[in-house]
């Protein structure tokens, strides 16, 4: 039979323990913190809203910044919505994360049809800043990934390539980078104007287009696609066309189509091969 006493000290030790469990998890994650911020977009003429995760808001240390971009059809939350361990992966990472918005299906350019969707030029000239000035970041190529799914991937990959002044890391996960073979889809004839009057205007937005352009990539890439994907023959092209040119970058397919399930799966990868590269 176990005496009062020493039941009392079990537990009582039981309780210390569990206490200094919970106090490890709190010092783990505590400190992250999520921000719904929203700024004026001069160039689209609208309030743009973002989600910033931050890994330790109590750290006076300087973070790395990985901007997030969802697909068609999806928002700012997009990312937030389908995955429940960001705050985990920004605090595992010691990584901002910024949830971009593409004000629906922009595609992350400046439409040459309409005026009023400019999306890199909202991104670049105003999203960026903004974060650097709100946040202790390293302002520097070195200091930024861009990565993103489907539409986003395109994005990821356009931007970072025209942008290499900017970004230091890119990644596109099931990426739409030839977009010129779906002429009907995705809003894409609202932005360029329809495929059959403006065949070359097509091909100069594709990603694979302007991986033909470069003389050389500074940008570390990484890209991914489903093997089931509607997007594999585009993302394939695209490796041939970076091997060709001898541009270093990193490519895999993986089981899976175009889906939630794929890129929930892939993230993660990704996110931990960019804070092992970025400052």
């Amino acid at each position: 039979m176990i005496r009062p006493s020493i039941q009392f000290n079990m537990t009582r030790l039981r309780l210390s323990s569990l206490l200094a469990m919970l106090l490890v998890f709190q010092g783990l994650y505590a400190q992250v913190a999520r921000d719904t911020i929203s700024i004026w977009s001069e160039a689209n003429q609208v309030y743009m809203s973002s989600i910033v995760i931050h890994p330790d808001q109590s750290s006076t240390a300087p973070h790395s910044v990985v901007y997030l971009l969802h697909g068609a059809g999806g928002s700012y939350t997009y990312w937030s919505d389908e995955m429940d361990n960001l705050d985990e992966l920004s605090s595992t990472n010691g990584v901002i994360l910024v949830l971009v918005d593409a004000r629906g299906n922009s595609w992350y350019f400046d439409s040459p049809v309409n005026s009023s969707l400019r999306m890199e030029t909202y991104v670049t000239q105003e999203l960026l800043p903004y974060i650097d000035s709100a946040y202790n970041t390293h302002p520097m190529a070195q200091g930024r990934a861009i990565m993103g799914l489907s539409m986003g991937g395109h994005g990821a990959l356009f931007l970072a390539l025209r942008h290499q002044e900017l970004f230091g890391w890119a990644g596109s996960m099931a990426g739409g980078v030839d977009f010129s073979t779906f002429t009907n889809h995705w809003d894409i004839p609202s932005l360029l104007g329809p495929f059959k009057k403006n065949k070359k205007r097509w091909m100069e937005y594709t990603v694979n287009y302007h991986a033909l352009t470069l003389d050389s990539v500074e940008v570390q890439l990484m890209i991914d696609c489903g093997e089931d994907d509607f997007f594999l023959e585009g993302n394939n092209a695209l490796h041939d066309i970076l091997a060709e040119r001898g541009i270093e970058h990193r490519y895999n397919t993986y089981p899976g189509g175009h889906s939630a399930s794929y890129w929930t799966a892939r993230l993660p990868e990704q996110l931990a091969a960019a804070s092992r590269w970025l400052k």
